[in-house]
Protein backbone atom coordinates (compact mmCIF):
# COMPACT_ATOMS: atom_id res chain seq x y z
CA UNK A 1 0.00 0.00 0.00
CA UNK A 2 3.16 2.37 -0.35
CA UNK A 3 3.10 5.29 1.64
CA UNK A 4 -0.19 6.77 1.07
CA UNK A 5 -2.31 7.63 3.66
CA UNK A 6 -5.85 6.10 4.59
CA UNK A 7 -8.93 6.62 6.61
CA UNK A 8 -10.79 3.15 7.96
CA UNK A 9 -14.55 3.30 7.92
CA UNK A 10 -16.43 0.75 10.02
CA UNK A 11 -19.88 -0.45 10.93
CA UNK A 12 -21.23 -0.72 14.05
CA UNK A 13 -19.83 -3.85 14.83
CA UNK A 14 -16.38 -2.94 14.75
CA UNK A 15 -15.94 -4.68 10.97
CA UNK A 16 -13.97 -2.68 8.58
CA UNK A 17 -16.21 -1.99 5.22
CA UNK A 18 -14.47 0.94 3.78
CA UNK A 19 -11.36 2.00 2.78
CA UNK A 20 -10.52 5.46 1.86
CA UNK A 21 -8.21 7.67 0.37
CA UNK A 22 -7.49 11.04 1.83
CA UNK A 23 -9.14 12.78 -0.82
CA UNK A 24 -12.29 10.80 -0.30
CA UNK A 25 -12.56 8.42 -2.78
CA UNK A 26 -12.72 4.63 -2.01
CA UNK A 27 -10.13 2.09 -1.80
CA UNK A 28 -11.95 -0.65 -0.79
CA UNK A 29 -15.33 -2.09 0.43
CA UNK A 30 -15.93 -5.01 2.28
CA UNK A 31 -19.36 -7.03 3.09
CA UNK A 32 -19.35 -10.03 5.26
CA UNK A 33 -21.75 -12.40 6.36
CA UNK A 34 -22.76 -12.78 10.61
CA UNK A 35 -19.62 -15.21 10.89
CA UNK A 36 -17.33 -12.99 8.76
CA UNK A 37 -16.75 -14.74 5.61
CA UNK A 38 -16.52 -11.87 2.66
CA UNK A 39 -19.53 -11.84 0.88
CA UNK A 40 -18.26 -8.86 -1.52
CA UNK A 41 -15.00 -6.67 -1.95
CA UNK A 42 -14.56 -4.08 -4.23
CA UNK A 43 -11.59 -1.38 -5.30
CA UNK A 44 -7.65 -1.39 -5.73
CA UNK A 45 -6.50 -1.77 -2.85
CA UNK A 46 -9.52 -4.35 -1.62
CA UNK A 47 -6.73 -7.67 -1.79
CA UNK A 48 -3.95 -5.30 -0.59
CA UNK A 49 -5.59 -4.16 3.02
CA UNK A 50 -5.23 -7.08 5.56
CA UNK A 51 -7.63 -5.76 8.42
CA UNK A 52 -11.21 -6.56 7.64
CA UNK A 53 -13.45 -8.44 9.69
CA UNK A 54 -13.70 -7.28 13.29
CA UNK A 55 -10.64 -4.95 12.22
CA UNK A 56 -7.95 -8.14 12.95
CA UNK A 57 -5.27 -9.41 10.37
CA UNK A 58 -6.61 -12.03 7.57
CA UNK A 59 -4.29 -14.05 5.99
CA UNK A 60 -4.02 -13.85 2.22
CA UNK A 61 -3.54 -17.47 1.38
CA UNK A 62 -5.56 -19.12 4.67
CA UNK A 63 -8.28 -16.27 5.05
CA UNK A 64 -7.59 -17.06 8.94
CA UNK A 65 -8.16 -13.99 11.13
CA UNK A 66 -5.30 -13.61 13.93
CA UNK A 67 -7.03 -12.60 17.53
CA UNK A 68 -3.72 -12.41 19.45
CA UNK A 69 -4.73 -15.94 21.38
CA UNK A 70 -6.03 -18.26 18.66
CA UNK A 71 -6.97 -18.51 14.70
CA UNK A 72 -10.62 -18.12 13.48
CA UNK A 73 -11.93 -19.66 10.72
CA UNK A 74 -14.52 -17.90 9.14
CA UNK A 75 -15.46 -20.52 6.95
CA UNK A 76 -16.42 -22.84 9.30
CA UNK A 77 -17.26 -20.17 12.24
CA UNK A 78 -14.97 -21.90 14.74
CA UNK A 79 -11.89 -21.43 16.76
CA UNK A 80 -8.42 -23.45 14.66
CA UNK A 81 -6.98 -23.89 18.83
CA UNK A 82 -8.69 -25.02 21.97
CA UNK A 83 -9.91 -22.40 24.38
CA UNK A 84 -7.39 -21.89 26.22
CA UNK A 85 -8.97 -21.40 29.75
CA UNK A 86 -10.19 -24.47 28.74
CA UNK A 87 -13.51 -26.16 30.12
CA UNK A 88 -13.78 -23.20 32.54
CA UNK A 89 -15.37 -21.56 29.26
CA UNK A 90 -17.88 -24.62 28.47
CA UNK A 91 -17.82 -27.61 26.90
CA UNK A 92 -17.28 -26.28 23.42
CA UNK A 93 -13.53 -25.24 23.17
CA UNK A 94 -13.42 -24.17 19.37
CA UNK A 95 -16.86 -22.17 19.14
CA UNK A 96 -16.79 -18.27 19.02
CA UNK A 97 -19.20 -16.22 20.95
CA UNK A 98 -21.97 -19.07 21.64
CA UNK A 99 -22.44 -19.02 18.37
CA UNK A 100 -23.66 -14.99 18.56
CA UNK A 101 -21.08 -13.31 16.72
CA UNK A 102 -23.55 -10.44 15.48
CA UNK A 103 -24.91 -9.65 19.06
CA UNK A 104 -21.86 -10.72 21.65
CA UNK A 105 -18.25 -9.52 22.20
CA UNK A 106 -15.46 -10.67 23.57
CA UNK A 107 -12.17 -8.57 23.30
CA UNK A 108 -9.92 -10.50 25.77
CA UNK A 109 -11.60 -13.81 25.15
CA UNK A 110 -12.36 -14.46 28.94
CA UNK A 111 -15.80 -14.50 28.63
CA UNK A 112 -17.22 -17.09 30.63
CA UNK A 113 -20.90 -18.27 30.67
CA UNK A 114 -23.67 -16.57 28.82
CA UNK A 115 -25.07 -12.54 29.59
CA UNK A 116 -28.14 -11.63 28.23
CA UNK A 117 -29.92 -8.63 28.83
CA UNK A 118 -33.73 -9.43 29.73
CA UNK A 119 -35.31 -5.82 30.35
CA UNK A 120 -33.77 -2.22 28.49
CA UNK A 121 -36.47 0.31 28.24
CA UNK A 122 -36.94 3.70 29.50
CA UNK A 123 -40.13 4.30 32.04
CA UNK A 124 -41.71 7.85 33.24
CA UNK A 125 -43.89 8.51 35.82
CA UNK A 126 -45.93 11.66 36.08
CA UNK A 127 -48.70 12.53 38.98
CA UNK A 128 -49.93 15.82 40.92
CA UNK A 129 -46.96 14.99 43.65
CA UNK A 130 -44.15 13.87 41.45
CA UNK A 131 -42.44 13.14 38.18
CA UNK A 132 -39.83 11.04 37.71
CA UNK A 133 -37.81 9.63 34.31
CA UNK A 134 -35.49 6.79 34.32
CA UNK A 135 -34.34 3.69 32.72
CA UNK A 136 -35.50 0.05 33.66
CA UNK A 137 -32.44 -2.51 33.41
CA UNK A 138 -32.39 -6.02 34.21
CA UNK A 139 -29.31 -8.34 32.70
CA UNK A 140 -29.26 -12.30 33.64
CA UNK A 141 -25.37 -14.46 33.79
CA UNK A 142 -25.99 -18.48 33.17
CA UNK A 143 -23.52 -20.60 33.76
CA UNK A 144 -21.28 -23.28 31.04
CA UNK A 145 -23.12 -26.40 30.73
CA UNK A 146 -20.86 -29.50 30.50
CA UNK A 147 -17.22 -29.88 31.19
CA UNK A 148 -15.81 -29.23 35.17
CA UNK A 149 -19.36 -27.22 35.27
CA UNK A 150 -21.46 -30.32 35.01
CA UNK A 151 -19.46 -31.67 38.03
CA UNK A 152 -20.61 -31.37 41.42
CA UNK A 153 -20.79 -27.98 43.12
CA UNK A 154 -17.46 -28.82 45.15
CA UNK A 155 -15.70 -29.57 41.72
CA UNK A 156 -16.89 -26.94 39.97
CA UNK A 157 -14.64 -23.67 39.07
CA UNK A 158 -17.30 -21.56 40.87
CA UNK A 159 -19.46 -22.34 43.54
CA UNK A 160 -21.08 -18.48 43.96
CA UNK A 161 -21.12 -15.88 41.44
CA UNK A 162 -22.51 -12.26 42.58
CA UNK A 163 -23.41 -9.19 40.38
CA UNK A 164 -21.48 -5.59 41.20
CA UNK A 165 -21.57 -2.66 39.38
CA UNK A 166 -19.66 0.56 38.82
CA UNK A 167 -21.85 3.81 37.61
CA UNK A 168 -21.38 7.35 37.62
CA UNK A 169 -24.35 9.91 37.11
CA UNK A 170 -24.65 13.32 36.20
CA UNK A 171 -27.27 16.02 36.71
CA UNK A 172 -27.45 19.57 35.20
CA UNK A 173 -29.38 22.69 34.91
CA UNK A 174 -30.25 25.98 35.05
CA UNK A 175 -30.84 26.28 38.47
CA UNK A 176 -29.46 23.95 39.96
CA UNK A 177 -25.34 23.17 39.99
CA UNK A 178 -24.13 20.60 38.25
CA UNK A 179 -23.94 17.29 40.69
CA UNK A 180 -21.78 14.32 39.39
CA UNK A 181 -21.78 11.40 41.52
CA UNK A 182 -20.12 8.14 41.18
CA UNK A 183 -21.28 4.91 42.74
CA UNK A 184 -20.06 1.55 43.55
CA UNK A 185 -21.87 -1.76 44.71
CA UNK A 186 -20.03 -3.46 47.10
CA UNK A 187 -20.84 -7.11 47.96
CA UNK A 188 -22.31 -6.90 50.84
CA UNK A 189 -25.31 -4.34 48.68
CA UNK A 190 -24.95 -6.57 45.67
CA UNK A 191 -25.82 -9.49 47.36
CA UNK A 192 -28.86 -7.75 49.09
CA UNK A 193 -30.06 -6.03 46.15
CA UNK A 194 -29.24 -8.88 42.96
CA UNK A 195 -30.19 -12.47 43.12
CA UNK A 196 -27.17 -14.06 43.45
CA UNK A 197 -26.09 -17.47 41.74
CA UNK A 198 -25.39 -20.13 44.27
CA UNK A 199 -24.76 -23.72 43.96
CA UNK A 200 -26.93 -26.47 45.82
CA UNK A 201 -26.25 -30.19 44.84
CA UNK A 202 -24.91 -30.14 41.35
CA UNK A 203 -26.44 -26.87 39.81
CA UNK A 204 -25.27 -23.30 39.75
CA UNK A 205 -28.10 -21.10 39.36
CA UNK A 206 -28.31 -18.08 37.13
CA UNK A 207 -27.72 -14.66 38.98
CA UNK A 208 -29.86 -12.14 38.07
CA UNK A 209 -29.24 -7.92 38.71
CA UNK A 210 -31.71 -5.02 38.36
CA UNK A 211 -31.31 -1.32 38.21
CA UNK A 212 -33.92 1.41 37.67
CA UNK A 213 -31.59 4.68 37.82
CA UNK A 214 -33.52 8.05 37.50
CA UNK A 215 -34.36 11.30 38.16
CA UNK A 216 -37.16 12.80 40.50
CA UNK A 217 -39.06 14.85 42.28
CA UNK A 218 -42.10 17.10 42.42
CA UNK A 219 -41.13 18.58 39.99
CA UNK A 220 -38.50 19.00 37.24
CA UNK A 221 -38.41 22.46 36.50
CA UNK A 222 -34.57 23.57 36.73
CA UNK A 223 -32.79 20.37 35.22
CA UNK A 224 -31.62 20.04 32.36
CA UNK A 225 -30.09 17.05 31.64
CA UNK A 226 -29.27 13.98 33.42
CA UNK A 227 -26.54 11.17 32.42
CA UNK A 228 -25.92 7.53 33.74
CA UNK A 229 -23.42 5.00 32.82
CA UNK A 230 -22.62 1.81 34.02
CA UNK A 231 -20.44 -0.68 33.87
CA UNK A 232 -22.31 -4.14 35.53
CA UNK A 233 -20.16 -7.06 36.02
CA UNK A 234 -20.51 -10.88 37.11
CA UNK A 235 -17.67 -12.14 39.32
CA UNK A 236 -17.09 -15.25 41.27
CA UNK A 237 -16.74 -14.77 44.90
CA UNK A 238 -16.34 -18.46 46.35
CA UNK A 239 -14.70 -21.84 44.39
CA UNK A 240 -11.16 -22.07 42.59
CA UNK A 241 -12.28 -19.31 40.34
CA UNK A 242 -12.88 -16.38 43.41
CA UNK A 243 -12.18 -13.20 42.45
CA UNK A 244 -12.61 -13.92 38.64
CA UNK A 245 -15.23 -11.73 36.02
CA UNK A 246 -16.95 -13.82 34.36
CA UNK A 247 -18.52 -11.04 32.08
CA UNK A 248 -19.51 -7.55 31.91
CA UNK A 249 -22.53 -5.19 30.58
CA UNK A 250 -21.15 -1.08 29.54
CA UNK A 251 -24.81 0.28 29.41
CA UNK A 252 -26.00 4.21 29.90
CA UNK A 253 -29.52 6.18 29.89
CA UNK A 254 -29.72 9.93 29.61
CA UNK A 255 -32.57 12.79 30.02
CA UNK A 256 -32.98 16.21 28.10
CA UNK A 257 -35.76 18.27 29.33
CA UNK A 258 -36.03 19.60 25.42
CA UNK A 259 -38.61 17.26 23.56
CA UNK A 260 -38.77 15.61 27.39
CA UNK A 261 -36.44 12.31 25.73
CA UNK A 262 -35.50 9.64 27.39
CA UNK A 263 -32.94 7.64 25.42
CA UNK A 264 -29.89 5.24 25.81
CA UNK A 265 -27.19 4.14 23.47
CA UNK A 266 -27.53 0.63 24.08
CA UNK A 267 -25.86 -2.14 26.51
CA UNK A 268 -22.54 -4.09 25.44
CA UNK A 269 -21.67 -7.48 26.95
CA UNK A 270 -18.92 -8.57 26.94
Amino acid sequence: MGTNTFNYAYDANGNVTDLAYTNGTFAAKYQYDPYGNTISKSGDLADANPFRFSTKYTDPETALLYYGYRYYQPETGRWLERDPMGERGGKNLYAILCNDVVGRIDPLGLMVGTINVTVFKEFRTDSMLYHERGWKFTAAWTPPTGGLWGLPCECKPCKKVVWFQQARWHKSGVITSDQPMHEEWDQAWAEAHAFVGDCTGSTLRNAVMDDEPSIGGVTLIGYTLWTFSAQSYVKCVEGPDAGTIYGRVLWDASWNTIGDVISSTGAVTF
